[in-house]
């Protein structure tokens, strides 16, 4: 057997890093956006651990009927306006494209020095922090409770 440097083995284990790592999110006071981006790409592809294969959508964009609850699942969190967010956020930092205004708040004005510590990301003026919190309170009440 092989020593593996990451040892995640279950979507549940995955999950709860994720949580674990929001929660440091919140807490900060200057926001890491290293962090917040690995809880968006965690969020993004998290039902892909779930249904591995499964896409909720053929290329033709018709709905892919779901067979199984787990497919059911992937269909039901793909819709979801938060998971809508999270995804265009995550294609956008590869793509760098977005229809969502994403800015940062800052402790310092502007004509500071690098602006200061960032203190809050925003979605079209809504925290990230909100829309990842509702999120993951989807993922836990339908799937992992």
């Amino acid at each position: 057997m092989h020593n593996k440097i990451i040892d995640i083995n279950s979507e549940e284990y995955f999950f709860e890093i994720i949580k674990s790592s929001f929660i440091k999110y919140k807490n900060e006071k200057n926001k890491r956006v290293e962090l917040l981006l690995f809880i968006i790409m965690g969020l993004n592809h998290l039902n892909e651990w779930i249904t591995p294969g499964y896409a909720p959508f053929t290329k033709s964009g018709n709905i892919n009927v779901p067979k199984t609850k787990y497919e059911q699942f992937s269909n039901d969190v793909y819709l979801t306006n938060e998971h809508k967010i999270v995804r265009e956020i995550c294609n956008k930092s590869k793509q760098i494209e977005s229809s969502f205004n994403t800015p940062t708040s800052h402790t310092m004005s502007f004509d500071e020095v690098d602006n200061g510590p960032v203190t809050c990301y925003t979605v079209d003026g809504r925290d990230i922090a909100e829309i990842i919190e509702k999120l993951i309170l989807f993922y836990q009440t339908r799937w992992f409770n």
